[in-house]
């Protein structure tokens, strides 16, 4: 029988040893790494030569087994422990080349450590009863030997001429040793991540790509910062507006306060005779210290006054208020007829003011603003004092008489 990979004829001293040999060698080669599917190494024909056939994952395995317990006993434990482990990395390489999405570079590298592996077993199998080694055997050895060689991958293999007749036992420790480093080699490969040993050079951004992303990483902290200012504006003006309005109210609260405290002190006022209101029932006025009328006439003054002042820059002018009894008796002894009779004057009321700054005067820029505002706040200038009057004056101004 011609070996699968001898142009020669090259004649073994034991008929079983041959034939498990090239069952081996045979079984072995079945293991493409570009097979899509498992396929089983070996199958027994009729005439006991080993054949490939398609079986599933298992039955691959299952197969490699039953060759390498058919091995000529002359291998050691240490080379069938070997021939053992290598053909379990084979069948893995198998599978995982059929399953797995990988790149080029690596399918390449994981497919050239099965090929070593796979020469290595032949070299151990391969082995006559007397320990001398097959051509094909022998070949494959010298190949690998060189390539180890030149490479400085690992310890130079022996050569056809090295191994000669030397005795079965060293050249299997020898090809033992260089199939273990070779199965541990595939086994690294197909056991490392996708991209660590074997790594497909993915190129990175280019500058545009870059300076987009930057760009794009600028808007993005902008458009955060943006909104954030926008919250916190959102947030104070919120808190603003919640301010004015409880200020707003609070003012409300206060103002209603005093009016019904105004009311009650006028009330209690008008129990009293001209001239005779005690001095608690009375309110000061705010921007004429020394000055006082009855608190409802008082709070009608204070807002005329600040219309007054928004429309001239200045307080208005008060020469006299409230006039006691006593005060309406001094005043009539010294106007005589121009003055009322004391008891009878509105000013003994708490309810009638005499005004200057230019009010005083009948057709002056006061007088007319007087004339046209006073009304809103309740303050008129009564007919007797017009110019057609009775008693013309210009200065005379009254709270809540009607005439």
């Amino acid at each position: 029988m011609k070996h699968p990979h001898s142009a020669t004829e090259h004649p073994v001293a034991h008929p079983v040893a041959r034939c498990t040999a090239f069952a081996a060698v045979v079984a072995i080669g079945a293991l493409s790494m570009s097979a899509p599917a498992a396929a089983s190494p070996v199958a027994t024909t009729t005439e006991g030569v080993a054949a490939p056939t398609t079986t599933t994952e298992t039955e691959t395995a299952d197969a490699l087994s039953v060759v390498l317990a058919d091995v000529p006993t002359a291998l050691d434990a240490k080379t069938e422990k070997a021939l053992a482990d290598a053909t379990s990395a084979l069948v893995q390489a198998q599978q995982f080349t059929a399953s797995s999405d990988m790149g080029a570079k690596r399918a390449s590298r994981i497919e050239e450590a099965a090929t070593e592996v796979r020469e290595l077993v032949i070299a151990a199998t391969a082995v006559s009863a007397d320990g001398t080694l097959a051509a094909s055997a022998a070949a494959a050895l010298a190949d690998r030997t060189e390539r180890a060689s030149r490479s400085n991958e690992r310890s130079a293999l022996p050569t056809g001429a090295e191994t000669g007749n030397a005795g079965a036992a060293a050249d299997a420790e020898v090809s033992a040793t260089h199939l273990t480093e070779a199965t541990e080699s595939l086994s690294g490969l197909l056991a490392a991540p996708a991209g660590a040993a074997v790594s497909e050079v993915v190129p990175g951004p280019t500058k545009a790509e870059i300076a987009a992303q930057k760009a794009k990483a600028r808007a993005k902290a902008e458009a955060k910062a943006e909104a954030k200012a926008a919250a916190a504006a959102a947030k104070a003006a919120k808190t603003r507006a919640a301010a004015e309005a409880k200020a707003s109210a609070q003012a409300a609260a206060r103002a209603k306060a005093d009016r019904q405290r105004v009311a009650g002190l006028s009330a209690q006022a008008k129990q009293y005779g001209n001239g005779q209101i005690p001095s608690n029932l009375l309110c000061d006025l705010s921007f004429a210290p020394g000055e006082e009328l009855r608190c409802d006439a008082a709070l009608a003054v204070e807002d005329l006054n600040a219309a007054f002042r928004a429309a001239f820059g200045r307080n208005l002018t008060i020469n006299d208020s409230y006039r006691s009894y006593a005060d309406q008796v001094a005043v009539a002894a010294t106007m005589g007829a121009l003055a009322a009779p004391p008891g009878t004057s509105n000013h003994g009321l708490g309810q009638a003011l005499d005004l200057g700054g230019g009010i005083s005067t009948f057709g002056s820029a006061e007088y007319q603003w007087m004339s046209a505002n006073a009304g809103k706040f309740g303050w008129i200038h009564p007919a007797w004092a017009e110019p057609g009057g009775s008693k013309p004056e210009a200065w005379h101004w009254e709270y809540g008489t009607g005439a």
